[in-house]
């Protein structure tokens, strides 16, 4: 079996721990740098010395899609499931957690040297009960993302930490494309809960927040103006949420599909065909396409979902970033604040083993990795890297906003609850008499789209600018004027202080 440079990499450094006497060892490299081939080579180096290894997964669904990997690469196994029968005179099993759970005071498989843990920042406790019971064996866990939200930290259960290449290491070396990120709504999540239990927000506050009209309007709009036509994976909050939007699409004449756990295996490959061929443009899913699928196809992701867990937030970007014949980039459409909320895949280039402690110490300073050096375009939404100037429409910018981290940027603005007065006519009207405002004082451009930010807390239309302007502002727009005026002369004022 060849393996990438990185790959045997890891392999080798995998090995000097255990050679250390370290037996539960984790490894971390994000997704798309062959991660199957490195745990594959694993088992058949385990299988070939006579030794018994097992593949396990954290879902029934994925051991066919792994037994699948394991048999085009040429690796004698068998499944444990219920419906397969297994072949007990083999040395590799692929196995679900839930089934070893029912399973594992009467199934005989042999006294395992190796086992393998796919997606391993998934169900902590389960892979300690695996360790508690097999004291012997080498446990091997890989993951992209090392973090989780409760429970049971990464360090609890695995002693070592085994680094891979870094997303830069990977997109230099033609592994992976780079990512182009637009923030297409700036999203105030205050009024989310979030569960005490999962330390992730509440789904039913999601689901209920998308199906309001400016949410999913808006996001049909920004994929017309940014990723029109391209193969997108839409990720909601909840199979309800999903349905809607994949209806939404469609309604808007935009060919789009739904699909969840729910959905037969067959049904789920046929509209993943279709998304690459371009019968369908968008392919809605709530969690289900966030780990253990690959489509390469993939030109475009769109986060519609919320979410605290930056693990959940980087296997969902890591889905764009496959590499694929005429693709050059990802480009990834912010709808839930996650950019704000997380940074890009440059802050997570360095891990370490996070033990239950260090993730409350570090959830009590609120020491979220955020992006110190990107920048939000205000008038575009484009995200970009050390530039006065925005690279895709050219807003210029000053040196207070340069200065500024990506999440302070202003943005359009959708609040938790969904209330809003926003009458985009009457919106239109006031830009305008902002706009002849300006013009009467000698304000320059960006005056009137602050202006008109501070007013509605979104961003103006791009198209307004070509609209001709009043001969004379309203007294309203002047009004508004004042008391921005005013506004800052209170703040000065109250600084000197």
């Amino acid at each position: 079996m060849d393996l990438w440079p990185h790959q045997e990499r890891i392999i080798e450094q995998a090995r000097n721990e255990v050679m250390k006497g370290r037996r539960r060892v984790l490894i971390t490299s994000p997704t798309g740098s062959g991660k199957t081939r490195v745990l594959a080579w694993k088992l058949k180096s385990a299988s070939d010395k006579g030794l018994v290894a097992w593949y396990v997964v954290h879902r029934r669904q994925l051991v066919h899609q792994t037994s699948r990997v394991l048999s085009s690469l040429g690796i004698e196994h068998t499944m444990v499931m219920a419906g397969e029968e297994t072949d007990h005179s083999a040395n590799i099993y692929v196995i679900s957690r839930d089934t070893y759970l029912r399973r594992k005071d009467w199934m005989n498989l042999g006294e395992p040297a190796l086992i393998v843990i796919d997606e391993a920042h998934i169900a902590l406790g389960i892979q300690q009960q695996i360790a508690e019971d097999w004291p012997r064996a080498v446990i091997l866990g890989y993951t992209a993302t090392p973090l989780t939200l409760s429970g049971p930290a990464m360090g609890d259960v695995y002693e070592s930490l085994v680094h891979g290449p870094t997303y830069t290491e990977l997109i230099e070396g033609g592994y992976l494309v780079p990512p182009e990120y637009w923030e297409a709504v700036r999203v105030d999540t205050s009024g989310f809960r979030v569960s005490r239990a999962t330390g992730e927000f509440v789904q039913k506050d999601l689901s209920n927040w998308v199906k309001k009209g400016e949410v999913i309007g808006s996001a049909i709009d920004s994929w017309r103006r940014i990723a029109d036509g391209l193969p997108t994976v839409v990720f909601a909050p909840g199979v309800a949420a999903s349905k809607y939007v994949a209806a939404k699409f469609n309604y808007a004449g935009i060919p789009a599909a739904h699909i969840d756990w729910s959905t037969p295996e067959e049904e789920r490959e046929r509209y993943l065909r279709m998304l690459a061929s371009g019968e369908i443009k968008i392919l809605s899913n709530a969690d289900l396409l966030s780990e253990g699928y690959d489509m390469p196809e993939m030109r475009a992701v769109m986060m519609l979902a919320p979410t605290m867990s930056t693990a959940r937030y980087l296997q969902r970007l890591g889905r764009a970033l496959r590499i694929h014949p005429g693709k050059d980039k990802a480009i990834v459409i912010d709808h839930a604040g996650v950019l704000s909320r997380h940074g890009l895949h440059t802050d997570w280039e360095r891990w370490t083993l996070e033990t239950r402690g260090k993730r409350k110490e570090r959830k009590e300073k609120k020491q979220l990795k955020k992006s110190e050096k990107s920048i939000v375009c205000p008038q575009c939404g484009f995200v970009f890297e050390k530039r006065d100037t925005c690279p895709q429409c050219g807003f210029k910018l000053g040196k207070s906003s340069n200065a500024k981290p990506l999440v302070e940027h202003p943005g359009e603005v959708v609040r938790a609850k969904g209330k809003h007065d926003y009458d985009p006519e009457a919106a239109r009207a006031f830009y305008l008499d902002l706009a002849a405002y300006a013009r009467e004082k000698g304000y320059k451009s960006g005056w009137v789209y602050h202006a008109f930010v501070k007013k509605y807390k979104r961003r103006p239309q791009w198209e307004w600018k070509n609209l001709p302007v009043p001969a004379k502002a309203s007294e309203t727009a002047r009004n508004w004027a004042k008391y921005l005026q005013l506004r800052k002369i209170y703040g000065e004022r109250k600084r000197k202080k």
